[in-house]
């Protein structure tokens, strides 16, 4: 909670299909507190009827005066374009902290091992995702007699229990390497270059639970 007084804008998401009062209000009450903008963004509106939509936004007026109400599904990705274009029309212009064609002042690296996350998220379908880390530990140009300049990425993914691990795998191997195919895909958009990805998975117990061991990991944000 302690962020909530620095935002620009805040984002009160909650399911449309199971809905959990006592923690909204709790929530709530400390957004009270911020003078910050706050936007409810009813998720997985796909679930529900939409004569039973106007009832639930009803109730949230009455709690608390946000500055916009978003129906939106993550799964279809309805109302998805809505929201990112209030969010928008909210956040306050800033100074430059990077030149205008520097698209971030986090490293490749860090962009690279969040794509393959993301592949590990869309495949598992939710099984394993926040149990996993993934790690960049090599990346560097190298020359191919066949195709000449490639950059060669070698990916480790580490799990917290074996069981998540053999998930991610997939059986013979499919699932990682669908992850790598599509992973590579979006990399080499990224980096506008051919690249050869090579994924390991591997079992690093609780890591989650280990200070140290996220920073390891990349854990905000030092891949």
């Amino acid at each position: 909670y302690g962020a909530l007084g620095d935002a620009d804008v805040v984002l009160f998401v909650v399911d449309a299909n199971r809905r959990d009062p006592e923690i909204e209000d709790r929530i709530l009450k400390r957004l009270q507190r911020t003078k910050s903008t706050a936007i409810l963004v009813l998720n997985k509106v796909d679930l529900v009827a939409k004569p039973n939509l106007l009832p639930i936004f009803e109730d949230y007026s009455q709690k608390f005066e946000f500055a916009q109400m978003i129906p939106i599904s993550a799964l279809t990705a309805d109302g998805v374009p809505v929201l990112l274009e209030q969010i928008e029309n909210y956040l306050p212009l800033g100074p430059l902290y990077f030149p205008e064609d520097q698209l971030s002042d986090l490293p490749e690296r860090f962009f690279i091992a969040e794509t393959v996350r993301e592949k590990i998220m869309l495949l598992t379908q939710r099984e394993v995702p926040y149990a996993s880390a993934v790690v960049i530990e090599e990346f560097e140009k190298r020359q191919s007699k066949k195709s000449g300049e490639i950059i060669y990425i070698r990916a480790i993914v580490y799990a917290e229990r074996q069981t998540q691990k053999q998930i991610i795998i997939g059986k013979g191997g499919k699932l990682i390497k669908r992850v790598g195919e599509l992973a590579r895909t979006d990399i080499e958009k990224f980096l506008d270059a051919r690249v050869f990805l090579e994924t390991y998975v591997t079992v690093k117990a609780a890591w989650r639970k280990d200070a140290r061991q996220i920073k390891e990991l990349g854990g905000f944000m030092d891949i």
